[in-house]
């Protein structure tokens, strides 16, 4: 998600497309050239994409990205804070971490969000939390800008590249044992720095107390997942408490999990709903249907 100054989180909202809720080993950073392991029948599902970085304008150093998500519910994966002086008054908005797949650095300064200069935090939150693309332009924190402005739209627009960059994708769900709810989907990421966007809950059984049950907190629309789905295995391992979930989450570049849900599955309880990134301008060979956001 992306964590902004004084604890306030983007957290993304769409329409769940669920029914009612329902009562590994550590990798490199950034992912060698290859092509992900595809699901059951092919079918690999683009959530998020960039363009690279370019030079904008004519001051050295400034560059203009796009970044795509194909729902609301997927987080862009972006932390920022803002650097004030000593009076209070915001004097940048800044990258928080290092995110080497999308060729941001930390201290990098936000310049525009979408063609506006944001005016505080709140502000950048709220224009990224409802948008499913957004164009930023960012300057190193050593660059002089000599109280130039940032570069006009129609600048912007003429440096960017195409999006090209798959940050994050998912395999169509499939049923493994529907009559006891069961399926598999794969999530695959290009780095470690970007946040797998999953939200789980861990409780414990009266039956088997040294067992957490992993539960999904809250409705994935975009995974095919809905709230109190149950995480069986995650890359094929029972996890045995919180900090093993973490711990693989953390350091896997792509996650396998076997999901249960408390009914029987149809058809519909494994649509995801997305928006096909093609349709907004991704260099993306769309292998499936994707079904929009209703």
């Amino acid at each position: 998600s992306m964590t902004l100054s004084r604890g306030a989180t983007h957290s993304s909202s769409s329409r769940s497309g669920c029914s009612s809720p329902l009562g590994s080993g550590a990798s490199s950073d950034i992912e060698p050239r290859g092509r992900p392991g595809l699901c059951q029948d092919g079918c690999q599902l683009p959530l998020l994409m960039s363009s690279p970085p370019k030079q904008v304008g004519p001051i050295k150093g400034r560059y203009v990205m796009r970044v795509l998500r194909a729902s609301l519910t997927q987080p862009y994966g972006l932390t920022f804070d803002v650097a004030e002086g000593a009076d209070g008054d915001l004097r940048a908005i800044i990258a928080t971490e290092d995110l080497p797949h999308m060729g941001i650095k930390r201290w990098d300064e936000l310049l525009t969000v979408n063609g506006v200069k944001p005016q505080n935090i709140d502000e950048c939150l709220s224009i990224m939390q409802d948008a499913f693309s957004i164009v930023l332009v960012l300057q190193p924190k050593e660059i002089q800008s000599f109280g130039m402005p940032p570069p006009k739209p129609s600048v912007v627009s003429r440096a960017l590249a195409g999006v090209d960059r798959l940050l994050m994708s998912v395999t169509k769900a499939y049923a493994t044992n529907a009559n006891i709810g069961e399926f598999k989907l794969a999530l695959h990421r290009r780095s470690t720095k970007q946040k797998f966007g999953l939200a789980f809950d861990v409780v414990w059984s009266r039956w088997r107390p040294h067992a957490p049950i992993i539960l999904v907190s809250r409705d994935l629309p975009h995974l095919a997942m809905c709230r109190n789905d149950c995480i069986r295995l995650i890359n094929g391992s029972r996890p045995r408490n919180k900090e093993e979930v973490v711990d693989i989450l953390d350091k896997a570049i792509s996650v396998e999990l076997t999901i249960r849900r408390s009914e029987p599955l149809d058809r519909k309880f494994l649509r995801h709903h997305l928006q096909p990134l093609d349709e907004m301008g991704a260099a993306w060979r769309r292998t499936t249907a994707l079904h929009r956001v209703r």
